[in-house]
């Protein structure tokens, strides 16, 4: 192959030769460039799995992008059809050959090491294993960058491409159930960095043999020789590092290799600061106590105090800290007030307090929140005192920010998944699935997370490390009780406070605060009218009311609020929608939020496809959700912030009628005749379904009673089915059907683990189009009705609240604040085009419908904000705050 032109590459020399292919050192003539070329060998050139594997080897490395990871640039196949790869060529050599001098210094071995594990915490990120781990795999360039290659015995999660009982990798770095042709995840590879960094530290591998089977062997029943024991300058913190990842059972190993570089930077960190603090003591210093050296310092002579001086000094530095940790609040440290204002390019997300978008470490050092950035949605992370902000890697488009109880980790919820980030980098690591619209989390000392994922459903919990979540509560809706949102761990009992919505009002002021003990399943209110707790150690629950923030006396013995709440601050943002507020105190005394208060009212307007505005000339108030009538002449409306009733709006007359005056009423939906509107309400204590007549002169007939909340979506056009969507505590929001013609007996249209909604029946009958969150987030799909079949999936980048014209040519769905529009054909198949966009404005979806279209599809109705604020820019800080909660109950200095 030496001297021979392939394609436009050049082939220079060989450079190595392994179980999966030779490489080769070519010029790239058209680009100028070294390559490397990796083609099958000869002897497995037929086979057509080394083929697969060797292209999936290309598949999966060109998918990463990340500087320890070799570049993929193509993959070609030769005239005569041999496949082979074009990479990147990197001057320098192998770990392989690197460790053949001899161990390594120990900084170099950790520094090779975080690099190694934080190329594998992207790959595992993307899903992708390497399975063969090993120095020869591993080459460090010239100026000391790691790079990770042959990733030819790489699988994508879930997948499989080796036979039954077949194992592949080398036998010294395999991890035991590799060994033993058991299944194989991301903890393959961390067995194979510790055996790795074990070799570099030592020279020699942590299980030998002379023979494969002994190695096997020693892989799966023994113990490699302490590293303690093998050098001396190894830190007890390294040992313990590495002990984890060569652990024989996977589940008790690091579980994602995120975490394995936190642990190893901080080791590194560690090291460091040890060497720039080390300091040699004095022999006769040893024989001294505290006490006789303070004593020793004031009283002895001049030629011996120059000698002490120091010590001395550090030694009243240590006696002052420790009267300080004792003694509280020796001196008055007063309030202080100042502002952090976000650069110019940032801006707080549109409606902040929807969900609390900013969280102070338990330290009150550091600050994560979300601002949208050059018109995407991140995480950034800043010091308290420092001027920058900086964007998290892998955190576009997340929110509900939490700190770990230890400050070095940020949890938050992204393309519907609950993820942790390092503060010291990395890539975010998935821990469950949380495919709701979030509502709080909090980080316990017992490595538990307890979140809230949505309207309608309780707490849940799930490990730090990942898993199946488990749920905690369970809402009760007899109680009236709408969902379990935004928990706080008591850090000294894991007991959870967390606000109840009530199906009278999600927003803060009808709100109920509660605590649950776990592992009783059991909880009960502690303060009426509250949201969003949280526990500060003076010994006080703070919690928002209507945009305020008060401190209720609590004992943390018994667990009782033992006084009553007092406003502390005011004018904090919030939504009144369910009560978010977005604030954040540390354990240490700083409270920071967003100011700005509550939400204002909404107008009705209608916009025609070109997005041109006109006013419905009602004054502003809560609407919060529409449904316009069959013929387009009356509006049904939604209004309130706390109990909902019903109007109806006629449109020629500009006429405006109240028909219901009791109980929460939602979910409005005219009949296809137009002389019902049917909605969701708890006037009988749970969430079923009603009618009335549009015309207000007959009572409330119920049409659907069942154990769940369920809420109507859409009439058949004969008027004899209904579509609505039940709420379920295992399948979340499932869409069923029920014939009022005859007996009405329910059937489930589709009931999965996720979240649907919305269904919305075809003008023909034989079709619904619903909301779904599958994917991660919610888009928009078609089923046939009423048997099974495929689906399509309408929306690509997501989509909600699907609404056909009334010709059945078209389907509409909303994208955040933009309609979008397909054409559709409904006849003996379904056929649809591309989503495109009609128009875009500050039209806000809040609990329900919020937009509907003319029956001539070219103008619709939207609720949209009576006044469109300006998104805040400014979060303010307020240090040492404890101290005003104490002089508001009469305490403090």
């Amino acid at each position: 192959m030496i001297g021979k032109q392939i394609s436009h590459y050049r082939i220079l020399q060989k450079l190595g030769e392994g179980g999966m292919g030779v490489v080769y050192k070519a010029e790239d003539t058209q680009l100028k460039r070294f390559v490397a070329l990796k083609f099958l060998p000869t002897n497995l050139t037929q086979e057509e799995d080394a083929k697969k594997r060797f292209i999936r080897e290309a598949q999966a490395a060109s998918a990463l992008d990340h500087p320890n990871i070799c570049a993929i640039h193509s993959i070609e196949q030769t005239d005569e059809q041999e496949t082979f790869i074009c990479m990147a060529h990197y001057d320098g050599e192998t770990l392989k050959d690197k460790i053949k001098r001899g161990p390594l210094p120990l900084l170099d071995a950790i520094d090779i090491a975080t690099q190694i594990v934080q190329g594998l915490a992207r790959a595992h990120e993307a899903g992708i294993i390497h399975r063969d781990i090993k120095p020869g795999n591993v080459i460090i360039t010239e100026r000391d960058e790691v790079k990770i290659l042959d990733f030819g015995l790489a699988k994508l999660a879930g997948q499989t491409i080796t036979k039954s009982g077949s194992t592949l990798g080398t036998v010294a770095y395999m991890s035991p159930e590799q060994v033993q042709g058991r299944t194989v995840d991301e903890r393959t590879d961390v067995w194979a960095w510790g055996v790795v960094l074990y070799e570099m530290l030592t020279g020699e591998l942590p299980f030998k043999g002379e023979y494969d089977p002994a190695i096997q062997y020693a892989i799966v029943h023994l113990e490699p020789e302490p590293l303690t024991q093998t050098r001396s300058d190894v830190p007890q913190e390294l040992e313990q590092v590495v002990e984890r990842t060569l652990a024989k059972e996977p589940q008790e190993r690091y579980q994602h290799a995120g975490e394995l570089a936190v642990d190893l930077k901080r080791t590194l960190h560690g090291r460091v600061a040890t060497k720039r603090l080390s300091f040699t003591r004095p022999p006769w210093l040893s024989r001294f106590s505290l006490q006789q050296l303070i004593t020793m310092v004031i009283l002895t002579g001049r030629a011996r105090w120059k000698q002490l001086l120091p010590w001395g000094f550090v030694a009243i530095l240590a006696l002052i800290i420790a009267i300080l940790t004792l003694t509280r609040n020796p001196f008055v440290t007063p309030t202080t007030r100042f502002a952090i204002t976000l650069p110019p390019s940032d801006r707080l997300p549109a409606g902040a307090g929807r969900s609390p978008d900013l969280a102070l470490s338990p330290d009150g050092k550091q600050l994560v929140y979300v601002a949208i950035r050059g018109g995407s949605r991140q995480l950034f992370h800043r010091g308290i005192n420092d001027f920058e902000a900086k964007p998290i890697p892998g955190s576009e488009g997340g929110g509900g920010p939490f700190f770990s109880p230890n400050g070095e980790w940020i949890g938050f919820f992204a393309e519907g998944k609950l993820k942790k980030a390092s503060l010291l980098g990395g890539p975010p690591i998935t821990l469950c699935d949380a495919p709701g619209r979030l509502r709080g989390a909090s980080w316990g000392h017992d490595d538990n997370i307890f979140f809230s994922l949505d309207d309608y459903t309780g707490l849940s919990k799930v490990s730090s490390d990942g898993g199946e979540s488990e749920v905690l509560t369970t809402v009760d809706h007899t109680k009236g009780e709408h969902s379990h949102q935004w928990p706080e761990v008591l850090s000294n009992s894991n007991a959870v406070l967390f606000s109840v919505a009530t199906t009278n009002a999600i927003s803060s002021d009808d709100a109920r605060i509660a605590l649950l003990v776990p592992g009783t399943g059991e909880y009960r209110v502690l303060i009426e009218g509250g949201s969003n707790p949280k526990f500060v150690t003076p010994g006080y629950i703070v919690f928002n009311r209507a945009a305020q923030l008060l401190a209720a006396p609590f004992d943390v013995e018994s667990l009782e609020v033992t006084g009553s709440p007092v406003p502390i601050v005011s004018g904090v943002q919030m939504s009144k929608a369910n009560g978010g507020c977005a604030f954040s105190i540390s354990d240490t005394g700083t409270l920071i939020y967003v100011p700005g208060g509550t939400q204002s009212d909404r107008t009705l307007v209608w916009v025609n496809r070109q997005g041109t505005e006109r006013p419905i000339p009602l004054q502003p108030d809560g609407f919060a959700e529409l449904d316009l009538s069959p013929d387009g002449q009356r509006l049904a409306i939604n209004v309130g912030w706390t109990n909902h009733n019903l109007w109806i709006y006629g449109v020629a007359r500009n006429s405006f009628t109240r028909l219901t005056f009791e109980a929460d009423n939602h979910r409005l939906l005219w009949a296809p005749d137009g002389k019902h509107v049917t909605f969701s309400s708890n006037m009988h204590g749970g969430r079923d379904i009603f009618w009335i007549p549009a015309d207000g002169s007959g009572v409330v007939e119920s049409l659907v009673t069942s154990q769940y909340q369920k809420s109507p979506s859409s009439w058949s056009p004969d008027g004899k089915v209904l579509a609505y969507t039940a709420l379920h505590p295992t399948t979340k929001g499932d869409i069923w059907t029920i014939s009022l013609d005859g007996e009405p007996t329910p059937k489930s249209f589709l009931q999965t683990r996720f979240y649907e909604r919305y269904a919305h029946f075809s003008p023909d009958g034989r079709w619904i189009a619903y909301a779904s969150n599958e994917t991660g987030r919610r888009e928009v799909y078609v089923r046939p009705y009423p048997g099974s079949g495929r689906k399509w999936q309408i929306s690509n980048e997501g989509g909600d609240e699907p609404v056909w014209a009334a010709s059945g040519r078209e389907l509409f769905f909303r994208k955040g604040n933009k309609i979008m529009a397909v054409t559709t054909e409904t006849g003996l198949d379904f056929t649809v085009g591309k989503p495109r966009l009609l128009f875009e404005g500050s039209y806000p979806n809040w609990i329900g419908k919020s937009y509907d279209v003319t029956p001539d599809a070219q103008s619709f109705v939207l609720i949209k904000n009576e006044q469109q604020r300006p998104r805040p820019t400014q979060l303010n800080v307020v240090l040492n705050w404890f101290e005003e909660i104490e002089q508001a109950f009469g305490g403090g200095n």
